[in-house]
């Protein structure tokens, strides 16, 4: 269960970044 919870933020922190990153080339 640690694992998945280190995995889940792990994917979450990348998708945010992208998100991030793709706000402000948009910008």
């Amino acid at each position: 269960e640690f694992a998945i919870g280190i995995i889940q933020s792990y994917v979450w922190t990348i998708l945010t970044a992208s998100y991030l990153k793709d706000t402000l080339y948009l910008h």
